[in-house]
């Protein structure tokens, strides 16, 4: 599968494209939150998908802290294809 590591699939250039898997790919979706809040606990849950495994990330106070630790471990399973 080919990927763009921009994002913009109008950039076509040598640079811009690399191989990835459909995992990979998937990645590097920006807008994704990775986080909601849950009204029955009254927190944020965070969580992400891997390799069609959903990974419970913890509860969060706060939105800011939910999506930051997403991020960090969005990063950390992905690497450089982590939107």
């Amino acid at each position: 599968m080919l990927d763009h590591a921009d994002q913009n699939k109008g950039n076509n250039q040598p640079w811009n494209i690399r191989v990835c898997c459909d995992n990979q790919n998937k990645a590097n979706i920006s807008g994704k939150k990775g986080y909601y809040f849950d009204p029955k606990r009254a927190k944020y849950l965070a969580r992400i998908n891997f390799y069609k495994k959903q990974i419970h990330l913890g509860y969060f106070n706060t939105a800011e802290e939910a999506c930051a630790f997403y991020i960090k471990a969005k990063r950390r399973l992905y690497g450089k294809f982590a939107a």
